[in-house]
């Protein structure tokens, strides 16, 4: 007969087994902070052991990685700014951040001429940097824990990005506005290797301009005006500096919907099958209608929009909208050479089953200089689920008991930033890439432009589809302006729960004006002009300082509809 093991024994026994003893939580020690990444071997990851302080975006993207990595930044709320001879006897509080901010203007003045003279940083600069390297053996994460350093960091932050103000933003077309710094930012780090820095090597880090700070929340991108931190991805900022002669205060945009009628048998399935997955899964092409009447079209309520408006800035065609040898024949039409910008979504490829073809964004921007043609393409293929395919209508072309992807070739990701003027940078996403905003978000946040168009093939803009849930988020951080287009023949082929097709072709949204506007076109029209007017506003960082107001941001002031 078996006995029953005593309570100490079965307490020894629970105790003694290692799975079940309770282990106790302990506070990293000394030894343990070896294992963590330091700050020297960060600083090293960047820059050469010999480099000096002296180009402000380069300090920028070390200063700026460590704080953003650390969360260091967040110590901007704490007794800010830090204690000085500049602020002695000055109690915390709007008077000493004031003259803090002014010596932040005055030494990033002085850091900035320095730099163009290809002299040593100033005093105060150097001081910082060598007190941030006399903490090289420590973790990066000490940088929210060592006061002094963290002071350091978010002080050579503010100066690097003062000194670097509107670098890379064209300032005017007087060229007297233009100083060294500006032209050597521009034309030795920009155009070269689309970033700023000089020794930190793009392959690792970028920092691009910077259009918009954040109003709302606590992140890195809170605390610079100038200087956007662009950490190494798989998708290539690129930034494209032209000078137009577009005003700026305001754009007129003639949107262009087509194609004007979509057909369930341009859905075509491809023989690409996924036939290993049971089945289930299946590519699609879209056949973008043949021929020259987009050409005519186009060309035409230009200039019925040029009657009615005066001058149209910019034209867009939605995703999809036309081939690439279509593109060809708008962009040398003769009536549209003066035309600044052109924005379409082009369909790249052979007309063959089975073909894989490239979905692209193309952009012609036309300056006094040259001609500028911008390619992108689409990061991210479209998913055709059952209720869209029953929605469109398209269920006797496309099984609806498949899932169907868009048979696209994934190019090299990339992003594309056209500063056109002072008050107006644009960059263009492709349908999914405004919803599926990995990997591209962080990039497109951190820059913050004027004007993100998003080029849709999808169903009829409305307020209460997903565009506008992501267009708000983009105007609510960082305060872009988002203009989605898709063309009449997809917002009238869209009719879920036999509702009556809708020639919502497109929907505006901006920080400033509330509720996402609908852009409705008209019975019998093919185009619709939107008149922006550019305001402008003061933005502040989180440390303190204002940008002297200089953020722009379009805002809808006018809407007409063109016929043919």
């Amino acid at each position: 007969m078996k006995t029953r093991p005593s309570h100490a024994t079965r307490s020894r026994s629970r105790n003694a087994h290692p799975s079940r003893r309770k282990r106790k939580m302990r506070a990293p020690s000394t030894a343990d902070h070896r294992h963590l990444p330091s700050i020297g071997n960060l600083v090293d990851s960047l820059v050469s052991s010999d480099f000096k302080p002296n180009w402000p975006p380069d300090v920028f993207g070390v200063v700026g990685t460590i704080l953003s990595e650390s969360g260091a930044y967040t110590r901007v709320l704490d007794g800010w700014p830090p204690k000085s001879l500049l602020t002695r006897g000055v109690p915390p509080g709007p008077e000493r951040v004031r003259i803090w901010a002014e010596w932040v203007v005055q030494k990033g003045a002085e850091w900035r001429s320095a730099a163009a003279a290809a002299k040593d940083a100033p005093k105060e600069v150097r001081t910082r940097w060598e007190k941030i390297l006399s903490f090289r053996d420590q973790p990066v994460t000490a940088a929210r824990t060592k006061r002094a350093l963290a002071d350091a960091l978010l002080e050579l932050s503010a100066l690097a990005d003062q000194a670097s103000e509107r670098a890379g933003i064209p300032l005017s077309t007087d060229m007297e506005s233009f100083d060294q710094f500006w032209l050597e930012a521009c034309v030795d780090c920009l155009m070269l290797n689309h970033t700023l820095c000089r020794d930190i090597l793009p392959s690792r880090l970028r920092v691009l301009p910077k259009l918009h700070t954040p109003r709302s929340g606590l992140t890195f991108r809170s605390m610079t005006h100038h200087l956007a931190l662009c950490p190494t991805g798989d998708v290539s900022p690129r930034w494209n500096q032209v000078v137009t002669n577009i005003p700026v205060t305001r754009l007129n945009v003639l949107v262009v919907p087509y194609p004007f009628d979509v057909r369930p048998k341009q859905f075509l399935p491809n023989c690409c099958d996924l036939q290993e997955v049971d089945g289930r899964f299946g590519f699609f092409a879209f056949n973008p209608a043949r021929g020259s009447e987009v050409e005519e079209a186009v060309a035409g309520l230009h200039r019925k929009a040029t009657n009615l408006v005066g001058k149209i800035d910019m034209i867009v065609l939605p995703e999809g909208a036309v081939t690439n040898s279509q593109y060809e024949l708008i962009r040398k039409r003769a009536s549209l050479r003066d035309l600044p910008v052109l924005i379409a979504g082009v369909i790249d490829g052979p007309d063959k089953a089975g073909c894989c073809r490239k979905n692209l964004c193309r952009m012609q921007i036309r300056d006094p200089i040259a001609n500028r043609r911008v390619v992108q393409g689409k990061h991210h293929r479209w998913h055709l689920s059952r209720s869209q395919l029953i929605q469109y209508g398209l269920g006797s072309i496309l099984d609806p008991q498949r899932h169907w992807w868009e048979h696209i070739e994934i190019l090299p990701r990339s992003v594309q930033f056209v500063s056109l003027n002072e008050r107006m940078t644009v960059c263009v996403l492709l349908c999914e890439d405004l919803a599926r905003q990995d990997p591209v978000a962080g990039i497109l946040r951190a820059v913050g432009p004027n004007l993100v168009v998003a080029l849709l093939m999808d169903g009829p803009q409305l307020r209460s589809r997903w565009s506008a849930k992501y267009a708000t988020v983009l105007a609510d951080d960082p305060g872009c302006s988002v203009l989605s287009v898709t063309s009449l023949g997809m917002a009238e082929l869209c009719r879920p729960h036999a509702v009556p097709p809708s020639r919502v072709v497109g929907l505006w949204k901006d920080a400033r004006s509330g509720e996402p506007v609908e852009l409705t076109l008209p019975k019998d029209a093919h185009g619709l002009v939107l008149t922006l007017a550019v305001e402008e506003d003061k933005e502040w960082t989180a440390d303190g300082r204002s940008d002297s107001s200089v953020s722009a941001y379009p805002i809808l002031a006018g809407l007409h509809p063109i016929f043919l």
